[in-house]
């Protein structure tokens, strides 16, 4: 049965409108604290590398000397050393990337503002290379994929470099340290990425999304040479994502991208950024998602072991919306506003 349709409160679509306004107001300079944190992230990678390579040296030796019974013992103990210190780590990343909030309001300067890009499909990561390696972690800090890239520090080409220089595991390319917010495109086996936060070990949390996007584009092609394709050094392509402004060629151009982009992919809604917003950690009003039945399969956040088809609650898409949009888009400003529907019970 069919359920009647609401709106939206209007005091939502106020809210999220003030809390733009005080996040860009209230960006200030905390670029000290963003470098430690990239450092730290950074650094973990590398010391993991020689963690393991001791734990694997210190083994060794222990089963030369030891009887035929004790590297049994000392394989539990290895065993329970990492599952803690795995534990812990996943705590450290987790929380690490910066989350959309669902746009319920056309924002005001939506031309002039803001930036969209159609979101890949996919399983958003947080992405390190350090340490001759590199690491894909998901939302919760688990490693998902463990890889050589192209990226600066971040495969088996650094790793080979410092063995004929002797420089060892642990100094691999020194602070050379990179963090990219990356989506994973299952079908495609690739990564899109989304974002920049820190570039061969220099932190821009603090710099503007627009200053990051373009640097990383700047740097993907300068310094990370055959990172779009996938080879011995890279396993994995790493494609920049598309972004274009929020005017009305934007859009559209937004809406049809993911399948008649470079490397075809499947759609999974729109990704709004704001030019001036820095890269900040968790839930943020900067950074909008809109879903709907023309640029997504699902119109809502689909958890693993969660069956679509239970899903009873969706996004309509309505004629107000979309002229408030357009009015946005080319700066007649006006009303806004979108219904919800939900869905239909079986």
């Amino acid at each position: 049965q069919k359920r009647n349709v609401k709106c939206i409160p209007r005091s939502w679509e106020m809210d999220q409108r003030r809390r733009q306004k005080q996040m860009i107001s209230r960006q200030k300079d905390s670029r000290r604290e963003r470098i430690d944190l990239a450092r730290k992230l950074g650094d973990q990678v590398t010391d993991n590398l020689v963690d393991d390579i001791t734990d694997l040296m210190s083994s060794n030796v222990e089963s030369s000397f030891c009887s035929s019974d004790s590297p049994k013992g000392s394989a539990k103990k290895q065993n329970m050393k990492k599952s803690r210190k795995s534990g812990s780590e996943d705590r450290m990343y987790s929380g690490q990337l910066m989350m959309p909030d669902w746009m319920v309001a056309v924002p005001e300067t939506l031309a002039q503002s803001w930036l969209v890009a159609s979101r890949p499909q996919g399983r958003r990561c947080l992405v390190i290379a350090s340490g001759g390696s590199t690491v894909a972690r998901l939302r919760t800090g688990t490693i998902f994929k463990t890889f050589s890239s192209s990226l600066p520090n971040g495969g088996s080409r650094c790793r080979r470099q410092a063995t004929r220089t002797g420089s060892g595991p642990g100094r691999v390319g020194g602070m050379d340290y990179s963090i990219l917010d990356c989506i994973f495109a299952e079908e495609l086996n690739c990564f899109f990425v989304c974002d920049v936060m820190c570039w061969k070990g220099h932190a821009v949390y603090e710099c503007t999304a627009e200053f990051r996007l373009f640097w990383l584009n700047q740097k993907l092609s300068e310094e990370a040479a055959g990172a779009g394709e996938m080879s011995e050094d890279n396993e994995f392509p790493l494609l920049p994502l598309q972004w274009y402004a929020s005017d009305p060629s934007g859009l559209e151009a937004a809406y049809r991208s993911g399948p008649l982009a470079m490397v075809p992919y499947i759609a999974d809604g729109l990704l709004f950024l704001h030019r001036e917003s820095h890269y900040e950690l968790g839930l943020t009003p900067l950074l909008l998602v809109w879903k709907d039945a023309n640029c997504s399969t699902y119109l809502s956040e689909v958890y693993q072991g969660v069956d679509p088809s239970a899903q009873v609650v969706c996004l309509r898409l309505g004629s107000e919306l979309i002229r408030a949009a357009a009015a946005a888009a080319t700066g007649g400003g006006g009303g806004d506003h979108y219904d919800g529907e939900e869905g239909e019970e079986d």
